[in-house]
């Protein structure tokens, strides 16, 4: 695979029937485990993981947005579906923080 497994990955997470769709980083990257930003369980070294500053390029960027293109995200993004909508009705209430 050209593209590497990680953008099957990423292709696959997008073009799902999810309302929304959330691709780490690391994996837009292609960056192994040590990318991490936890580990279940162990104390030490937890969210310590940073972006380094130049990492994102234009050439990812762009391959992003046509992928958010072709699988149709930003105008899911931008027009809330009505069924969405009523996913948080309960007999006709509306409930709100």
């Amino acid at each position: 695979m050209a593209d590497g497994v990680h953008w099957a990955f990423i292709r696959a997470a997008l073009t799902s029937v999810a309302a929304f769709a959330i691709v780490p980083v690391q994996d837009v990257l292609g960056l192994d485990s040590d990318a991490r930003m936890n580990v279940p369980s162990e104390i030490d070294g937890s969210w310590t993981w940073r972006l380094r500053e130049g990492a994102l390029s234009d050439d990812l960027a762009a391959k992003m947005a046509a992928l958010v293109e072709v699988t149709d995200r930003a105008t899911r993004a931008k027009q809330p579906s009505i069924d969405g909508q009523q996913r948080y009705r309960k007999g006709g209430e509306d409930f709100a923080a």
